[in-house]
């Protein structure tokens, strides 16, 4: 088989865990955890901050290798007879486990009984032995998805009837909707203390690709609001909302800035034309930020990584910019930084440090960084919550930790980002 990913965009990914959904007719908001919050299924324990620092860097790095995140959803309804509570990872098709998979990575029972479901049916090639979506293989349409990580998932595609509890009390159904039934499954790790408790079932889809969950619903919009995960209380009451359709808005009152989306690639790419330095542009072209007409290159927020990495070159164009303005200061900087951090400074005497400005001038507006984003202040020192990597495939990533209290509007139809300050502690 060949891969899926040739047929389906890559999606919108979050490092979240979807709670329970309220569906209207024309909208869907979905409750989410933090993956490392105790209500996860891939709470890690009570880490420390530095144990924590620690697990960030390591998503990150995982992340540049894979461009895969986790996600998890419950209680959704799969047959109109039988209702499962099963978790998924967010990616770009919608697949979970079947029963009778074979290999498979481990999920508490039960897995999806597609055979007793009434609503269930399978995706057959047509006449000429194609299938618009996957791979035709003995008269069915077929999957088989590698993760950069090593994972791979092969299946059949399917339809099948969601069901998800409505605002007004009730259920909300969904008929005929695309996924992926995974009968083989190996080589996934979900980096869980024990694996025998592992509740994920499978992945749901948010990406551009008309078999994504949203664009099967016809919602066009989606939006987030993401909430530091150093705030008051711990990681552990970190919630927020995904919201689609008709349920995504904005506060009121707050100055909203829209820049184009990119209707091309597998991530929601962006135009950045530069970036200033306490006001000052920096010497970077805004080409080295441009795509190139192999897809590579390009700018992306991605929810899916903890930091923001940008790629050598104009990242040690930055790096230099934040060491001259920090030798006014009595702080002293550590020769191999901490992990993926390539600056960070010790603060013997803890001085008080005024902290520099950056901005990043998108096509059409400019997203202001806030210093509590730009830096991570350490027990005895900080540093730069940015770094850098030395891919092709992209030339920045903006991570979820500079995204957090602005809410994010994602506009698939008319292809736009619209995002303003928010506090995303407010009924996000």
């Amino acid at each position: 088989m060949r891969s899926l990913s040739q047929y389906l965009l890559s999606c919108f990914l979050l490092l979240l865990l979807l709670d329970w959904v309220f569906a209207g007719r024309d909208g869907l908001t979905i409750k989410l955890i933090h993956r490392d919050s105790i209500e996860s299924p891939l709470y890690p324990g009570n880490l420390t901050m530095e144990q924590r620092i620690v697990r960030l860097n390591q998503q990150s790095k995982v992340r540049l290798e894979q461009m895969a995140l986790v996600a998890a959803m419950t209680r959704t309804a799969a047959t109109p007879n039988q209702t499962i509570d099963p978790n998924g990872v967010i990616h770009a098709p919608s697949h979970g486990l079947c029963e009778g998979c074979n290999p498979c990575f481990y999920q508490k029972p039960p897995l999806f009984p597609y055979r007793k479901s009434t609503t269930f049916s399978e995706s057959l090639c047509d006449s000429e032995g194609q299938c618009e979506f996957g791979i035709c293989e003995e008269g069915k349409c077929t999957y088989t998805l590698e993760y950069g990580n090593g994972a791979i998932t092969e299946g059949g595609l399917s339809f099948e009837k969601f069901t998800f509890n409505s605002n007004d009390g009730g259920v909300e159904a969904f008929d005929q909707l695309r996924f992926g039934c995974g009968f083989k499954q190996s080589n996934f790790d979900f980096e869980l203390a024990d694996p025998m408790q592992n509740e994920i079932a499978g992945i749901l889809g948010l990406g551009r690709g008309p078999t994504s969950f949203p664009n099967q619903l016809q919602l066009s919009d989606f939006s987030y609001c993401l909430r530091p995960w150093y705030n008051e209380g711990g990681i552990q009451k970190i919630s927020t909302f995904l919201r689609m359709g008709n349920d995504v808005r904005f506060q009121g009152g707050q100055t909203i800035h829209t820049t184009p989306l990119d209707p091309h690639g597998s991530h929601y790419y962006v135009t950045l034309e530069g970036i200033s330095f306490e006001g000052v542009r920096l010497p970077i072209e805004a080409s080295a930020f441009a795509r190139t007409p192999d897809g590579k290159g390009g700018c992306f927020l991605d929810t899916g990584s903890p930091w923001t990495v940008i790629q050598r070159k104009e990242y040690d164009i930055v790096r230099a910019a934040m060491q001259t303005y920090f030798r006014d200061f009595n702080v002293a900087q550590l020769p191999l930084g901490q992990g993926l951090f390539d600056l960070c400074y010790i603060n013997p005497n803890q001085e008080e440090i005024s902290y520099p400005s950056m901005t990043f001038h998108f096509h059409l507006t400019d997203f202001e960084i806030d210093p509590n984003q730009l830096f991570l202040t350490l027990v005895d020192g900080f540093c730069l919550a940015v770094g850098p990597h030395d891919h092709d495939f992209f030339s920045i990533l903006i991570g979820n930790h500079m995204q957090t209290n602005r809410r994010f509007i994602y506009n698939t139809e008319y292809n736009f980002l619209a995002f303003a300050r928010e506090d995303c502690k407010l009924a996000s």
